[in-house]
């Protein structure tokens, strides 16, 4: 392999919902708990997909007893899809609330994509 041609192969997987969040939040330089907008059942998550160019540490719910605490490396993307073990998803329970602390001197943009079911099935 040289520098001119390279070959990356992907796995491609499809997956559908009728409600869609999409979460492009700045958090400040040295902040701590930051609060962002975030709400959704955990039971109709199809899809999610979290990154950041910086590290960031995220709270549910509470942040001084938070349901989860997810410690995000930079460039490293947390996701989970409906075809794992509902075990392996980040989230634990139900996120009413999210904060975010950016330990970095510099702002930090996250993005969170969640793909759920929003409409009872019948």
């Amino acid at each position: 392999m040289t520098d001119e041609a390279t070959t990356l192969t992907a796995d491609v997987r499809e997956f559908t919902g009728d409600g869609h969040i999409k979460l492009d939040p700045t958090i400040p330089a040295s902040a701590t708990n930051f609060a962002v907008t975030l709400a959704f059942i955990r039971a109709e998550v199809n899809s999610i997909w979290i990154s950041a160019p910086g590290n960031l540490t995220l709270k549910t719910n509470n942040s001084g007893a938070p349901i989860d605490t997810i410690n995000l490396l930079a460039n490293i993307p947390k996701k989970w899809n409906l075809d794992q073990p509902i075990g392996e998803m980040m989230f634990t329970a139900d996120v009413t609330a999210l904060f975010v602390t950016n330990p970095a001197a510099v702002p930090v943009e996250l993005k969170i994509r969640i793909l759920h079911d929003i409409t009872p099935s019948t």
